[in-house]
């Protein structure tokens, strides 16, 4: 299989994720046969004593989870992706230095991105277990199968621009595409497409079909 098409793991020493950050990179033998993505938000539970139920105030939405699970293979069944004839150990050490090692000046471990086909996740490794299932006359493993877990992240300044870009609060700018109408627009920036007529008066179109292709809308403040 050629490289381009495995899975990649690259580390890097800063959040920016800049070439000139780059540690190193892992490739996988085998592809995952699936992976997995999970979110979690959190609401206060607190509820005075006695007092009926009442809507839970939200807390905060936690990064999301990216689990998946790989082969490190040396039975020669499977060809390495660098042509290298490291062993099973020598690979999961690589992994491992690029994943868990702590890094000295910036004393915490690696900052990563993975790439496999149109994924791009940028993360951190929570957690990772490793099960070795196969060996040779001597004890030494041929094959083992990782788990891993790995949470993302986002520098400041890409946390505040999504945030303000799904925010109700901030006047959006929209340049329309084609198969755009104001209901399909008003929902994806306030999540409900009965602001349409708001967008359309703010934009002084006279109807909600008056929409073409370059067309530049602004998307003001609504109360909710």
């Amino acid at each position: 299989m050629p490289a381009d098409k495995r899975l990649f793991i690259d580390s890097f020493s800063s959040p920016k994720l800049e070439e000139k950050d780059f540690e190193g990179r892992f490739i996988a033998q085998l592809n995952p046969e699936s992976y997995s993505t999970s979110f979690q938000v959190e609401y206060s539970k607190k509820q005075a004593p006695g007092s009926s139920a009442r809507p839970m105030k939200f807390s905060k939405i936690n990064p999301q989870k990216f689990d998946l699970e790989f082969t490190v293979d040396d039975t020669g069944a499977v060809d390495p992706p660098s042509g290298s004839d490291l062993g099973v150990d020598a690979k999961i050490n690589d992994l491992k230095k690029l994943t868990v090692a702590y890094d000295g000046k910036k004393h915490r471990p690696f900052y990563l991105k993975l790439r496999w086909g149109n994924l791009l996740f940028k993360c951190v490794l929570e957690s990772m277990s490793i099960n070795y299932k196969l060996f040779n006359p001597e004890g030494v493993p041929l094959r083992a199968v990782v788990k891993a877990t790995f949470l993302e992240f986002m520098r400041n300044e890409w946390m505040v621009k999504k945030q303000n870009d799904q925010s109700p609060d901030v006047t959006h700018v929209r340049i329309v595409k084609e198969g755009d109408t104001l209901p399909l627009l008003a929902y994806e920036v306030y999540g409900d497409p009965k602001y349409y007529f708001s967008v359309a008066e703010a934009n002084g179109l006279f109807g909600f079909r008056d929409l073409e292709p370059g067309m530049e809308l602004r998307f003001p403040p609504v109360e909710k």
